[in-house]
């Protein structure tokens, strides 16, 4: 049988109803039951090709555009948002709300900072930045607690955080290059440098109450800084005294050595300047009723090298009038003498020495700084004991008259 001849035969056998086709009775029956189900309210329905190409277009906006730049809005929104946040903790002070989120963000760059030399590059610029700090808490019109509070924290960081620059420096002076330690202890050098005079400056322009609360902090801060600073530099020197950093450029000129040694024995020459004025409007403010008494004072003897015999928690005996001269005029004068011990010893260029003699005067400012609070405060609780002691004595002659 031909191809085509059993195909005709094969549409004949499925017309045949007998062997399974079905009947049209049946399938106009199960075409109602459908329909039925399909549209159960007999609604007529109608094809619109506009409506059904812009509800097509309509999902597609949603899907393929909308939604992207929603998300899209919610990102930049988050950003900038965060930005903002970010922006305005940098500007941010100690005691403020956002300052902790600064902290934070300085200690993630740190953590995130690889190597001694970049880590210390970027914690003195932190170290410069509690500088600038100082400056600002000064000027803010805060309650002399809040200022203490804040200006103690700001002064106890510097100090924290130039105690881990020397150490750092320490394990470069073993470990790195003649040219990464001298580029690390210039930055160092500069920036105590700056720090130290804010601090000074700072501390001159406080009240007596808050200088009172403050002093420690900014003594350990004032001489921690020098300390480190000078030991930079004297790092600096040493290393370029070497014979293998000579042979090469690395070494820093005589002249710049010179010239940084210099900028130290100013910077502590200004510090005993700020001092002196401070001390001396100290003393013009103390009636001479005080000083003309054998009040007696308990006081920490001053030592600027911290060599003495006497026990740091010990305390030395002198009267009011002892303790007032001593920071007003003998200190001060020591500090001056120092001062051009440093500069005759920067003349016949033994810069390393003449460093040691800066750091002693920057002690004695430090000392002076902690001490007179003290005097300060014995000098008001003496007069109003004189005041409160004439009141009476006037109360009582009245009586008997």
């Amino acid at each position: 049988m031909s191809h085509q001849a059993l195909i005709k035969n094969l549409k004949k056998v499925k017309n045949l109803e007998s062997v399974g086709r079905p009947g049209d009775a049946w399938v106009s029956s199960n075409r109602a039951i459908l329909m039925s189900q399909i549209n159960p309210q007999n609604k007529e329905l109608e094809y619109n090709p506009v409506q059904y190409y812009v509800d097509y277009f309509s999902s597609l906006m949603q899907q393929k555009i909308l939604r992207p730049a929603l998300m899209a809005v919610l990102v930049v929104g988050a950003y900038f948002g965060y930005s903002a946040v970010t922006l305005a903790a940098k500007a941010s002070l100690p005691g403020e709300a956002l300052y902790p989120i600064k902290s934070l963000g300085e200690k993630i760059q740190l953590v995130t900072t690889v190597g001694d030399e970049a880590k210390v590059k970027l914690k003195m610029i932190f170290v410069s930045r509690r500088g600038d700090e100082l400056q600002q808490l000064a000027r803010k019109p805060d309650t002399d607690k809040a200022k203490s509070e804040n200006i103690s924290t700001a002064v106890k960081k510097i100090t924290e955080d130039v105690a881990d620059v020397k150490k750092s420096i320490d394990r470069m002076a073993t470990g790195s290059s003649a040219a990464s330690l001298i580029s690390t202890a210039k930055i160092v050098d500069e920036k105590t440098l700056k720090v130290e005079k804010d601090i000074v400056d700072v501390h001159a322009s406080l009240s007596i109450d808050v200088k009172k609360e403050v002093a420690k902090d900014v003594k350990d801060a004032i001489a921690k800084t020098e300390e480190v600073g000078t030991s930079a530099l004297t790092t600096m020197v040493t290393k370029s005294d070497e014979k293998n950093v000579k042979d090469t450029n690395q070494a820093v000129p005589d002249k710049e050595l010179a010239l940084r040694v210099s900028e130290r024995i100013k910077s502590s020459e200004v510090a005993i300047e700020t001092l002196t004025t401070d001390m001396s409007k100290m003393a013009s403010n103390t009636p001479a009723l005080i000083l003309a008494k054998e009040v007696p004072l308990n006081v920490v003897p001053i030592n600027p090298l911290n060599q003495s015999s006497t026990p740091a928690n010990s305390t030395g005996t002198a009267t009011l009038k002892e303790a007032l001269k001593e920071v007003v005029d003998t200190k001060p004068h020591e500090a001056k003498d120092v001062i051009e011990v440093a500069k005759s010893l920067l003349d016949n260029k033994d810069y390393a020495a003449a460093l040691q003699k800066v750091v002693e005067s920057k002690s004695i400012v430090a000392e002076v700084i902690e001490k007179a609070p003290i005097i300060t405060n014995a000098i008001k609780t003496e007069v109003a004991s004189s005041t409160q002691a004439a009141a009476l004595k006037a109360s009582s002659s009245v009586i008997v008259k």
